[in-house]
This record gives C-alpha cells, sequence and structure tokens, in this order.
C-alpha cells in the first residue's frame, strides 16, 4: 500500500491526510468562513485555549493552520 502511495504522490494525485503529516486534516479544503469558524470554536474551549496558550505543539499548528487559511483564501 505504501508503493501505491508513493506512485500516487509521484503522479501528482492528492496528499494521503492520514500520513502523519502534521498538517491540520483537511485544511487544503476548508473555505475561509469554515477556518474562521473552527477557530471561533476553539477559542471557546477554554481546555483548548490553555493549551495553545501554554505552546502545547499541536494546538500551536492547528492556529497557525488556520491563521494561514483565514489571511490567504478570499473573502
Amino acid at each position: 500500500m505504501d508503493a501505491f502511495k508513493t506512485l500516487g504522490q509521484r503522479i501528482g494525485e492528492a496528499a494521503f491526510l492520514g500520513d502523519n503529516t502534521g498538517r491540520l486534516p483537511g485544511a487544503d479544503t476548508l473555505s475561509r468562513d469554515q477556518a474562521l469558524d473552527r477557530k471561533a470554536t476553539l477559542m471557546k474551549d477554554q481546555s483548548w485555549a490553555q493549551k495553545w496558550d501554554q505552546g502545547d505543539a499541536a494546538a500551536v499548528k492547528e492556529m497557525s493552520d488556520l491563521d494561514r487559511i483565514i489571511t490567504t483564501r478570499p473573502r
């Protein structure tokens, strides 16, 4: 299966979302509005916000991905 995954990536197929790249799952398909909604939801979640505030790597990565989508996608 890995060989076929590698072959697909080499010929330009979309990246496999389960390949532990560290990217936010589905980030390539989120619209700007969806990213804004997700960010608002996360910021209301006190336990997530505390992790982000303390520098949790996964939380910081997710927020960075969301901010990238929000700032680069058209309104």
